[in-house]
């Protein structure tokens, strides 16, 4: 396969080979064969030429752009803009399938599917009531039935509570809308306790959905049950009562999380995700208001209930009690996997990842002088002290008075039924190349190394691995692809994996390149 983009002039942007065989993404259906061709790191793009050969064959297309795309619930219509004369199919997701509308563009590429009446063939028979949240996607063919495709999704939009890092998020308001946050708490006299305004930008973790994160904390103010949220902007307001949603378990052994709401409220929790997909639980807790997740058995009737999930340390997600228009009240929860970090060059040795509270003890040995512990000092985990701003930052703090931190040293910690060790790495040869806007080094042999170079946000992240002698010489050049951002992760419907051991150091790059930079090794 050959992509050109013509606005670079001559020339291609990538070439990848594919086989065709079964379609990864349907790998139980042996009749769906295809040959996926792995666009990492590029952006598929409106007017881009795609060419693929093979088997004496050769298909050229260019990449269609859908343009105005519009939804009228009251009518049940979805209407857009194409290549003129081209042939679109409008394909609405209902449970078991989608129901198709096969539309043509005018003159100027309008075309409008209406889903409110019956469909004559080739249009599927079904009427489907549009709502905020229905999606499906749309295709467009050229004359030889190559196709351009594109998902569709009513917007639908809703926030989160969450009372585990006291934030509310709002999702679906159009990108560049400012929406403002009122909080009701009924045991004061106001009208408003606390209030914030923020402009709804893409989200970070995907390009296709729009994020604004309201942040409580930053005013002291705690999100609690029976406050009512409200979030409105761009003619939406929508309003939910912070529930009494709580997680009081989660059993890595039996694969189940436990907790409680009201009686008779619904529940979810999850998604859970690994290679081989995504697991949620859907349930009503008891009369009690106790509920509990299975998942190492199926669940209820859909497919992601009934994948069966084994909880492993840093494995996380979120249990969610929504209200009737999809805002909910959700709390995290997390298998812990805990780590440690050690930074040399500052002194510092921080825990993470233990049960907040929890009472750490720090072993430090120095193996040049011989066998026995140099050093020893306990801590608790919380709140990091490096960064009381932030709440939701938590870590352990060893205080190494008198004691220097060195390459080799070897730390134990032990806490909460966990014992982590980690050999202090050492970093060599550091070069930066700002001519080709590269960065060499040398580590332990055989590490990964995650090398970031701060930006405004965020960081760009090179992994590496270094070599019989340790080296990842002239393997990091910051130009070579595109750029991956490393931000506070904001996890949504997902799980995350905690991180390894580490060794971090923030060498004083000012004055080589004029900025600063996070090398970061991993056994």
């Amino acid at each position: 396969m050959e992509l050109n983009d013509p606005a670079n002039g001559p020339g291609l942007e990538r070439v990848v080979t594919g086989t065709m065989g079964p379609a990864p993404w349907d790998p139980g259906n042996p009749n769906d064969i295809v040959a996926d061709f792995d666009l990492s790191g590029f952006d598929l793009m409106p007017t881009h030429i795609i060419t693929i050969a093979g088997a004496g064959m050769t298909k050229t297309m260019e990449v269609s752009s859908f343009f105005d795309i519009f939804f009228d619930i009251p009518l049940d219509e979805i209407g857009g803009r194409g290549t003129p004369g081209a042939t679109t199919q409008v394909c609405a997701n209902i449970p078991g399938g989608c129901v198709s509308r096969w539309v043509t563009g005018d003159g100027s590429g309008h075309w409008i599917a209406n889903y409110g009446i019956s469909g004559i063939p080739p249009d599927g028979p079904e009427i489907v009531d549009l709502q905020m949240g229905s999606d499906g996607w749309m295709a467009e063919y050229d004359v030889d039935n190559d196709q351009t495709w594109r998902s569709w999704r009513v917007p639908n939009p809703n926030f989160l509570a969450r009372l585990s890092s006291n934030e509310v998020h709002a999702y679906e308001w159009p990108v560049g809308v400012t929406v403002t946050m009122r909080i009701d708490d009924p045991g004061t006299p106001n009208p408003i306790d606390d209030f914030e305004e923020q402009v709804v930008i893409v989200a970070p973790w995907n390009s296709a959905e729009t994020f604004a994160q309201m942040r409580p904390w930053l005013r002291d103010f705690t999100l609690a049950p029976g406050m009512t949220v409200t979030v409105s902007g761009a003619g939406y307001t929508k309003t939910h009562v912070i529930t009494h949603l709580l997680v009081s378990q989660v059993d890595a052994v039996l694969d189940r999380v436990l907790g409680s709401a009201n009686p008779g409220a619904a529940v979810e929790v999850g998604h859970v995700c690994d290679m081989t997909g995504c697991a949620i639980r859907r349930l009503t807790t008891d009369g009690s208001g106790n509920w509990l997740a299975d998942f190492a058995a199926p669940g209820g009737p859909s497919p992601d209930e009934q994948l069966i999930f084994n909880l492993v340390p840093g494995t996380s997600s979120e249990a969610r009690e929504p209200d009737a228009d999809g805002d909910a009240t959700t709390v995290d929860w997390r298998v812990i996997n805990p780590y440690l970090e050690a930074y040399p060059d500052s002194n510092q040795i921080h825990g993470r990842d233990w049960l907040s509270g929890t009472v750490l003890e720090l072993m430090l040995d120095d193996p040049t002088n011989g066998i026995g512990v140099d050093y020893m000092v306990t801590t608790t985990m919380g709140h990091a002290p490096w960064n009381p701003g932030d709440p939701n930052d938590m870590g352990a703090d060893f205080a190494l008075s008198g004691r220097d931190l060195r390459p080799g040293d070897i730390l134990t910690v032990t806490g909460g039924g966990h014992i982590k060790m980690l050999r202090v790495a050492s970093f060599f040869d550091i070069f930066i190349d700002v001519n080709v806007d590269i960065v060499s080094g040398g580590g332990t042999p055989g590490a990964r190394t995650q090398v970031c170079a701060n930006i405004v946000g965020g960081c760009v992240i090179r992994w590496v691995t270094g070599d019989g002698s340790g080296r990842w010489r002239r393997t990091t050049a910051f130009r070579a692809s595109r750029p991956t951002i490393q931000r506070q992760p904001i996890c949504r419907w997902g799980s995350t994996v905690g991180s390894p051991n580490t060794t971090r150091q923030r060498p004083d790059l000012d004055g080589l390149v004029g900025a600063q930079g996070l090398y970061r090794g991993l056994p």
